[in-house]
């Protein structure tokens, strides 16, 4: 038995817009916000002693990624990495890969999945493979194209995991990027 930890919309470091019109003390709180709630993210994480981390896309607001954010996104990695726990990560709509990087240099145990092809990582705990994680990330903000359906499960031993950032079922509210339904997640054959 395992645990693992998934989490998606960090928008880590958003700019608020607007916040200058409240208070300072409320416009401080709001700016760490993302921060603090990522540093709870790792905290859990290490607490569980998770088999690993999902982080499912828009993990910065934007593709101009703030090094505030970068510094403290890369040092919560690498306490995972020092404790044997491995991440996982695919880009969004608000944060596709492309982006600028102040990270030279991911820890050994994060995967950074791209976009051209599904890739599929097996996670490994005192010899067994637990788990897979299959992953494909958006290159571009708008992506219109279900990536959904280039998913497909693999003969490998274990849990299959599926890390996309997806619009599921429609929403018109909401921009459909990599619009898919749950009928073409279920027939990925993975099972999460």
């Amino acid at each position: 038995m395992f645990t693992f930890i998934h989490a998606a919309d960090l928008h880590l470091d958003t700019p608020f817009t607007g916040i200058g019109k409240l208070s300072p003390r409320v416009s401080a709180s709001l700016q760490d916000a993302s921060l603090e709630a990522f540093d709870a993210l790792i905290e859990l994480t290490l607490q569980e002693d998770a088999a690993f981390l999902l982080l499912a896309g828009d993990l910065y607001d934007g593709a101009q990624r703030g090094i505030r954010a970068q510094r403290r996104f890369e040092q919560g990695l690498r306490r995972l990495d020092a404790r044997g726990i491995a991440t996982f990560i695919v880009h969004g709509n608000h944060d596709p890969l492309g982006g600028w990087s102040a990270i030279r240099e991911w820890p050994a145990r994060v995967t950074v999945f791209g976009p051209d092809t599904v890739q599929a990582v097996p996670v490994v705990r005192d010899g067994v493979t637990i788990a897979t994680v299959h992953g494909l990330s958006h290159d571009r903000p708008h992506v219109t194209e279900n990536l959904s359906r280039r998913f497909r499960r693999t003969d490998d031993p274990g849990l299959h995991v599926g890390l996309l950032h997806a619009n599921v079922g429609s929403h018109a509210e909401h921009a459909p990027y990599s619009p898919c339904s749950v009928d073409d997640l279920v027939a990925t054959g993975l099972d999460y």
